[in-house]
């Protein structure tokens, strides 16, 4: 079983751990992450068209994927 553990700070950086229980010992768990940095919320913005590309370009075409859609899919971000 995975726990995943994320919390802000100084506004805008994302940290996380993500700790590991194995089936035998439900109740012991092994954090199995570096040392909690995470991308800062820009760069989630990035990750998130990435994932949205991925679903729509390869996962829910799994029967004949688009990966030249894919790899042309690109973000333009006014901030």
């Amino acid at each position: 079983m995975f726990s995943i553990i994320n919390w802000w700070i100084d506004q805008h950086m994302l940290n996380s751990h993500i700790f590991l229980s194995e089936h035998e010992n439900l109740n012991e768990f092994n954090l199995i992450s570096g040392d909690g940095l995470a991308p800062c919320i820009w760069e989630l913005e990035i990750i998130n068209h990435e994932r949205n590309s991925w679903i729509k370009n390869i996962l829910k075409q799994a029967a004949n994927p688009n990966f030249e859609a894919y790899l042309t899919d690109s973000i333009t971000l006014e901030l």
